[in-house]
């Protein structure tokens, strides 16, 4: 030791919590990140299957990492089953599972589903009003144009339905 230094003292109990410390956070950090990789190849596994099996997100909705990944296709993936099936409060629940989310993530494509949720509840005014909401914050990205000349068509081809079925009768 130099002239200018001194020894530094520390009391047993800090000694101790040095000692101690990095055998009880090694095997957490190691646990949290080996669970964290397989939530990842979870994830992927989804992604290669083209989100065919939910199973495989079974390890990422319970990782503070990639939960909220997790549970957005999920979600994905149930409002397309609702939309198959015509269940009507499953898709509400997507929208007011959704709803929330886009205030904190505007995502062009869970606008599109939105508006596609919102369509398929025969709300179409609102449909085209999530749509447009999207184009304000993405006015370039090319699928929310093409949701919304989508829904166009599809309002004015059941609109012109409608005033068809009122003409024959």
């Amino acid at each position: 030791m130099g002239p200018n230094e001194k020894p530094v003292r520390i009391s047993s109990q800090a000694s101790a919590l040095l000692r101690w410390t990095p055998v009880f956070i090694v095997p957490v950090l190691v646990g949290f990140l080996t669970h964290s990789l397989v939530s990842q190849t979870g994830v992927m596994a989804y992604f290669k299957q083209r989100g065919s099996d939910v199973t495989h997100l079974r390890f990422a909705l319970n990782n503070v990492y990639f939960k909220e990944l997790g549970e957005y296709f999920v979600m994905r993936g149930s409002l397309n089953g609702a939309i198959e099936q015509k269940n009507r409060a499953q898709v509400q629940s997507f929208i007011d599972w959704a709803t929330p989310y886009l205030d904190q993530i505007p995502d062009t494509q869970l606008f599109s589903d939105v508006a596609t949720a919102y369509h398929h509840l025969g709300e179409h005014e609102q449909a085209i009003a999530v749509i447009e909401q999207a184009q304000a914050i993405y006015p370039k990205e090319g699928g929310i144009q093409a949701t919304l000349k989508q829904l166009m068509s599809d309002k004015s081809s059941s609109s012109s339905g409608s005033s068809d079925a009122q003409s024959s009768d």
